[in-house]
């Protein structure tokens, strides 16, 4: 049993019961709560970047297989973006990267967006805030979920099942390859509580809805609890193809092309012009003919 440098009172939240806690801030920063006296003992303060750093060092040498951890004490997220995502990063570098990050907007240094948009973590991350105005951004960089505070118990379940889906599909996806099978034709969902079966010739295209995705297919609409982003990473490239930060589309149902407009199915969709000239050479691309 190794013993790392913890400085008590340490407190390990129920959800927590089988966490790794690296405690990498000591204490409260504000303290001042007239319902919490938890760290009235300590005063507060950051630990030094190598103190972290031996004690990640050490647990992955001694727990290789940890899957969860949590940063302590009361204001972990009061660290400099910088510091966090350095963390972070070194916790990726050691495979020791989160399931879950859990994420305010309004934090003492950083704001939550800032924090998604300079992290490279590839952890789900599900906002918990009492500010419902920074949905859409948040969504735009591919949170899992986001969750308005006061939270209903059914509603954080929710989200966190949703994670551990994703979690699921992403083991799934380890053991098959970054692509699926060369030889198969369709791929599952899980949609209104049944697995539903969608073949690559059937699908369309698929349209982020914040903090889901819809399936348009030649018969019906299904709607997927799922980043744009990891169905873009699961499909196969060479049927479909991101054209903006919204739609992905099956290349084969693409009838024509006109400025940056695409005709697929009974739909119009815009190419964002960013992915332009990526898209038009993917979709021409060895099936122009030539004068």
């Amino acid at each position: 049993m190794i013993e790392l440098g913890y400085d008590y009172p340490l407190y390990r939240p129920p959800s927590e019961a089988n966490s790794i806690i690296f405690q990498v801030t000591l204490g409260c920063s504000f303290n001042k709560c007239s319902f919490c006296n938890m760290y009235r003992t300590k005063e507060y303060s950051e630990k030094p970047w190598e103190e972290i750093k031996n004690e990640i060092d050490l647990v992955s040498k001694s727990y290789p297989q940890t899957e969860k951890i949590f940063l302590a004490d009361g204001d972990a997220l009061n660290l400099s973006t910088s510091r966090l995502t350095q963390i972070l990063d070194y916790l990726k570098e050691k495979n020791e990267i989160p399931d879950i990050i859990f994420l305010d907007i309004n934090m003492p240094k950083i704001t939550g967006i800032d924090f998604l948009k300079s992290s490279k973590t590839n952890a789900n991350v599900i906002m918990t805030t009492a500010y419902p105005a920074y949905a859409a951004e948040a969504y735009g960089l591919d949170v899992l979920d986001y969750l308005v505070k006061p939270i209903a118990f059914e509603r954080f379940l929710k989200a966190c099942n949703k994670a551990k889906e994703m979690r699921e599909m992403k083991a799934l996806k380890g053991t098959t390859g970054n692509q699926p099978n060369k030889t198969s034709d369709h791929f599952f969902i899980k949609c209104n509580n049944q697995i539903e079966k969608v073949f690559y010739a059937d699908l369309i295209y698929a349209e982020a809805m914040l903090n889901y995705v819809m399936l348009y297919t030649n018969t019906k609409k299904l709607m997927v609890y799922v980043t744009i982003k990891s169905l873009e990473e699961q499909l196969p490239a060479n049927i479909f193809i991101k054209v903006h930060k919204s739609f992905i589309v099956n290349m084969n149902k693409i009838k024509s092309i006109e400025g940056n407009i695409l005709d697929i199915g009974n739909e119009k969709i815009a190419i964002s012009q960013s992915l332009r000239e990526k898209v038009i050479h993917q979709i021409v691309k060895d099936k122009m003919i030539k004068r």
